[in-house]
This record gives C-alpha cells, structure tokens and sequence, in this order.
C-alpha cells in the first residue's frame, strides 16, 4: 500500500473510531436514551436515536467552573449555523455540503506532493474530523456534541459545544497553518545586511 493512502486510512479509522466511541459513550453516560437496553439494542438505539426512549441530559462536571460533558444534538453546521432553518431544507443542504467538502479535502490530499508529510497529515485530521460529522449526519440526521468549556460561567467566555471529530478538525487546520507559514518563511528573502568589501 502506498505510503499516502496508508497515513490516511490510519488517521481515518482511527479518529473516526474513537469519535464514535466517545459520542456512544456520552449517549450511554449522560442521556437516558439506552437504559434499559443490552447487547446489539444499545447500538441499535445508538445508531437509530428516533426509535428509543427520549433523551434526557445530564451535566457531568470534569474541571469545576471551566469544564463539563453535557450532551447536546447540533442540528445545523458549524458553531450551529443553519440550525433554525427548516429540517426539510437544512438536511439536503448540510449532506451535500458536506459530501462536497469530504470530496475537495480528498482531492487536495492526493495532490499534495509525497514529500510533504506534514500537509497531508494536516489533511488527513481534516478529513477525519469531517468524516465523523459527516457520518453523524447520514445515520442520525444530527451531530452529537458533549464537550463544553467555558470561564466560570461568564456568559461572552463559553465555547460552543463539540466533539472529539471537531477536534480533528481543529488539529489540522493548525497543522495546516503551521506548514503554510513555514513555507512562507521559507520563501521570503533574507533580510539581512551584507556590506561589499571593496
């Protein structure tokens, strides 16, 4: 298998392994959506939220006054764009959109020269991130977000709720940035001063 393709499927699974993982486990910890349920029913209910009981969250405090796991359904982009639109629309809008974003972030990635490792695994955790919301989206018709921080309940300094494909996101769009202003030092011309001798 080629190198390429073998960084992205690892980065691929394994976020999207672990994202599903944590948002099954803040379903089961902090709703009451499965309770009752064993077996393949617990993920049958997981995977099928309209089909069992009601979700009913509860907070669970992990750093007091900065953060907490609550569990939260986004219903439209993100940071909850396009949330108070009509489900009708909202859903066609937000797969396709999201199909479209999955396929330039595919396209980039392979483009990206061999050699530049660091970008392609920016992308990757871009893909990754994206892939898990996107997955979200196509079996639940919502993203389950669960990770809350905020600054002692000040209201300007709370973060919007998200997930640990979000955090995907978020690492490579630093990564990315990070090698795109490394390229752009690279190529600036030096400025220091050199006086002829003569």
């Amino acid at each position: 298998m080629r190198r390429p393709l073998r960084i992205l499927l690892t980065v691929l699974l394994a976020t999207l392994a672990v994202d599903q993982l944590t948002k099954y486990a803040a379903v089961s910890r902090l709703t009451t959506q499965l309770d009752g349920l064993e077996g393949w029913a617990r993920v049958s209910a997981f995977l099928r939220p309209g089909e069992s009981a009601p979700r009913v969250s509860t907070e669970l405090s992990v750093i007091e006054g900065y953060a907490q796991l609550r569990y939260s359904e986004n219903l439209g982009a993100t940071l909850g764009m396009l949330g108070p639109a009509a489900a009708g629309l909202r859903r066609p809008i937000l797969l396709l959109a999201g199909a479209l974003a999955l396929g330039f972030l595919t396209f980039l990635y392979f483009r990206a020269a061999t050699d530049r490792r660091p970008e392609q695994l920016a992308l990757a955790f871009l893909l990754a991130g994206a892939l898990g919301n996107f997955v979200d989206r196509v079996v639940r018709g919502h993203v389950i977000d669960f990770v809350e921080l905020y600054w002692r309940d000040l209201p300007g300094l709370r973060w919007p709720t998200f997930n640990l494909a979000d955090v995907g996101i978020c690492v490579g769009v630093v990564l990315l940035l990070r090698e795109l202003l490394r390229s752009h030092a690279a190529q600036q011309p030096s400025s220091g001063f050199s006086p002829g001798l003569g």
